[in-house]
């Protein structure tokens, strides 16, 4: 059996299309709230917010005196695939953690609540058990009773999947395979009563409000009357031996949780709406859109009654999620270009936050810079916009976007007196802050610092005869690391080439034509990438550039070099630049400005789990000093403290690690920052185009400058 099998939340199955039984459709579903695809909340209108409940569980159930049942497959003395699981009952308040102690560690694959605050579970004693038995336990953990199944009911190939209890005490099983087979079983001795076949592979069980227990089947339907065939779920009671009433709803859904407020909740297959539903009236009511909350699914959803559920989130974190009060609630939408970069810090914002939702607007696509940027120029501004690769200065001078220092200097969020003033200052335009990076990359070129204390600022034009001397004995400057396309990049951020306030461009002078003869002796992508760091281990290349991601990459430098290194001013005589990570503003005609702000500044990591994994330096000062007293606390804990690394070649690298120095440079670099790249996707995308021609060799410096000066004018001109 799979060790994929053995992390089962709930009776839930995933419902894929296939063939069903014939039958004539007899569904409704309630007209108001929608029950597939929730609208924007109405003011006042109760919505759901998510909180920390607790941690260490992979599954949970709810019994019925209300206690939460959670099982946690701890022990894998025996190996890998025959886990052990400990159960253990806790209060709704998470409070009172206990295990149950006659309960004999058996392996679960999933469990159920009886009628009387007990439960069925059904167990293995590993992976490889062919023989699973079912268990009976009280309240307490203490067996009521075990038995086996019949093996002469059991189809070929099939093995117990799920299991439910019915309100008379009998016990039913799911059994999956090629041929899908319920059962139902007298709970006191199991003999087995009945069973049924002709069950799709889509089918799952569940518990009702009412201590009853129902199958549920999502597959196709088809009109006896029509011979039309539709997506429908069909939902049958089961009682005793007998297989009770069944209803079918349009559509195809799955059991998402056992009924508590509603007699179950179910989800639309593809859809994140959380619905409940009624199974007298055989109707849907809306409850609770996913997406808003930040879910994508509602997989292992417990529905706790008195409209209160939890469910399992980032692995074994189980959050509680209870309606909030009455009122109305900040909708913001936000503008991002990087979708998988943000939208997990978006789903967590709001599931903290029960009066604002972050509604994501995805322009991570092929286009979407483009797409973004018109219709901002058009007037539809989000209120919250990722500027990473837009014109912030331009946007402010026409007043699109709002100063963030008045938010700033309020009480909530980070302060100014914690955020990098360097970085601070060259955002600033005209006295205001229009966006802000919720992390940075310090951009630096490096060398040993004895070269470079001999060669002050490197210029495109000198750098060949400087660095390739038979003194140095370098045999290239940068090798195949610096690309063409990075290399332009910086050039065009620091060359001074554009004026947005005046919507002026100079791309016909000495000095882009300066930089464009330089662009022409580096790789020109990244596929050359290779053996950098054996080139300088070996003294060929004289200089790294870099983008430094967190201190690692500064401690391999060193390595690399085998020696002190320094930075070396290059790009516009900047010692280091700032990259941003994502750049954040918000729009002049946001409703709520707190609000976005509040998101905003929780982005920007002032309290930061340094066991989480961020990208880059973060703007919080204090939250940069815990991330140095890491480096010092590991530095004073390992026995050797060197740095070890392996070249391309298989070549070990040994180093003293000089922690204190590393971390001066490092901050010397950070306050060094007086410049926050804009990166104008725009202008990079022209100058990429137009320049190719000239690295070709089709078309003179001279056309290829005078190309883009103009398609820039052009571009600035209708921005305006």
């Amino acid at each position: 059996m799979a060790k994929k099998h053995c992390i089962i939340l709930l009776t839930l199955c995933l419902l894929l299309s296939a063939c069903g039984a014939v039958e004539e459709p007899g569904y409704s579903i309630t007209s108001a709230p929608d029950p597939v695809a929730a609208d924007s909340p109405e003011p006042g209108e109760l919505r759901y917010a998510l909180s920390d409940f607790g941690s260490g569980a992979e599954g949970c159930n709810v019994l019925r005196s209300g206690d939460l049942l959670f099982y946690i497959y701890e022990d894998y003395s025996a190996g890998i695939d025959d886990p052990k699981t400990s159960l253990s009952v806790s209060e709704l308040d998470g409070n009172g953690l206990r295990m149950l102690s006659n309960f004999n560690g058996s392996w679960l694959r999933t469990c159920c609540a009886d009628q009387d605050g007990g439960l069925w579970a059904l167990s293995y004693a590993s992976l490889d058990d062919g023989s699973p038995e079912l268990l009976h336990f009280d309240g307490d953990g203490t067996e009521l009773a075990r038995f086996s199944i019949d093996g002469s009911y059991i189809p070929a190939g099939c093995y117990p999947y799920e299991l439910a209890c019915g309100s008379d005490g009998t016990l039913y099983v799911l059994y999956a395979g090629a041929d899908m087979r319920l059962l139902a079983l007298d709970g006191k001795g199991g003999a087995v009563l009945a069973s049924l076949d002709g069950i799709s592979q889509d089918a799952s069980l569940a518990n009702l409000a009412d201590g009853g227990a129902v199958l549920l089947d999502s597959s196709d339907v088809k009109n006896s009357a029509t011979g039309s065939t539709y997506a429908g779920t069909r939902i049958r009671r089961l009682e005793g031996s007998g297989w009770g009433e069944q209803q079918t709803l349009n559509g195809s859904y799955l059991d998402v949780s056992n009924g508590a407020d509603f007699d179950l909740y179910l989800c639309e297959v593809g859809g994140t709406a959380l619905l409940g539903y009624d199974f007298e009236s055989n109707g849907l009511t809306g409850i609770a859109d996913g997406l808003e909350l930040g879910l994508d699914s509602w997989n292992g959803l417990v529905a706790l009654g008195g409209e209160e559920f939890i469910l399992p989130v980032d692995g074994q974190t189980w959050m509680r999620l209870a309606k909030t009060a009455s009122g109305e609630i900040t909708q913001l939408t936000f503008a991002t270009l990087d979708a998988d970069a943000v939208k997990d810090d978006v789903a967590e914002f709001n599931r903290r936050h029960s009066d604002i939702r972050i509604t994501m607007l995805d322009y991570s696509q092929s286009g979407g810079v483009t797409a973004l940027a018109t219709e901002i120029i058009a007037g539809t501004v989000p209120d919250i916009i990722d500027l990473s690769q837009l014109p912030a200065e331009q946007y402010a001078d026409s007043g699109l976007l709002t100063d963030l220092y008045p938010l700033m200097d309020t009480d909530g969020g980070p302060g100014r007196d914690d955020l990098w003033p360097n970085i601070l200052e060259a955002l600033e335009h005209d006295g205001a802050l229009y966006s802000i990076p919720t992390g940075f990359y310090p951009v630096a070129v490096f060398g040993r610092a004895d070269v470079v204390s001999q060669l002050g600022t490197l210029n495109y034009d000198t750098a060949e005869a400087e660095l390739l001397t038979p003194e140095l004995g370098y045999s290239t400057v940068f090798g195949t690391q610096l690309t063409r396309a990075d290399f332009l990049k910086y050039s065009l951020e620091l060359g001074g080439f554009i004026d947005y306030e005046s919507r002026k461009s100079d791309f016909t002078g000495e000095s882009f034509g300066q930089l464009l003869s330089f662009a022409a002796k580096l790789p020109e992508s990244e596929d050359e990438l290779s053996g950098w760091q054996a080139d300088i281990a070996d003294g060929r290349q004289a200089l790294a550039f870099s983008v430094l991601r967190n201190t690692s990459d500064l401690f391999s430098l060193e390595l690399y070099y085998g020696a002190d290194i320094a930075a070396l001013p290059f790009f516009g005589g900047e010692l280091c630049v700032a990259e941003p990570v994502v750049s954040l503003g918000i729009s002049s005609g946001c409703e709520n400005k707190e609000a976005a702000w509040e998101f905003i500044s929780s982005q920007l990591w002032p309290e930061g789990n340094l066991n989480t994994v961020r990208d880059g330096y973060p703007m919080s000062i204090s939250a940069y000093e815990r991330l140095e007293q890491s480096e010092r606390d590991y530095a004073a804990a390992v026995e050797v403290n060197q740095i070890t690394s392996y070249l391309p070649d298989g070549r070990e690298l040994k180093m003293a690690m000089d922690t204190e120095g590393t971390l001066g440079l490092q901050r010397e670099l950070i306050e060094s920052i007086g410049h926050v790249c804009s990166n104008d996707a725009t202008v990079y995308g022209i100058v990429s185009e137009e320049s190719g021609a000239f690295f070709a060799g089709a078309k003179a410096a001279a056309e290829v400058e005078q190309l883009i000066q103009n398609r820039v004018e052009i571009y600035l001109a209708e921005s305006e």
